[in-house]
């Protein structure tokens, strides 16, 4: 088998990634975001990538990709919180690129972290919960 080495499955996301990143993340919205009744828009999603790419965290993997932003927290500006904004994955031996995204979080200074799970499975949350994080708020989306 030719796997590459652990610490070597993910890196830094480039310009060159960002097509299979908007490929990932689309089939990932589409098969666990219907219900939030919100159509996927790729050029919002290439937008997204490119923000997070020039000012926060974004990785890749083979068949996986992950972004974060660090924020302070509105309450108290000595927490800085890593706020997940897409990770995803193809092949389940990647899942651990979550575990990389929070590594090179907390080195790039992040107190806490943010993330979310698909209602109304919540599969991630079993994941999360490795790692010590737990639910905090329940977040409600519909139509205006």
């Amino acid at each position: 088998m030719n796997a590459l080495p652990e610490k070597n499955r993910f890196r830094p996301a480039q310009s060159s990634d960002v097509l299979r990143m908007l490929n990932l993340i689309r089939d990932a919205y589409t098969k666990n975001c219907s219900i939030y009744d919100v159509k996927f828009d790729g050029q919002s999603t290439m937008l997204t990538i490119a923000s997070v790419m020039s000012r926060g965290l974004c990785l890749v993997g083979p068949s996986s990709c992950a972004g974060a932003i660090i924020t302070p927290f509105p309450y108290n500006h000595n927490a800085l919180v890593a706020t997940v904004m897409f990770w995803c994955f193809k092949s389940s031996r990647e899942i651990t690129i979550f575990e990389e995204l929070l590594k090179q979080c907390r080195e790039s200074g992040a107190t806490h972290i943010s993330a979310s799970s698909h209602f109304p499975s919540n599969i991630l949350l079993k994941h999360y919960s490795k790692f010590s994080l737990q639910p905090a708020e329940t977040q409600v989306i519909g139509m205006l």
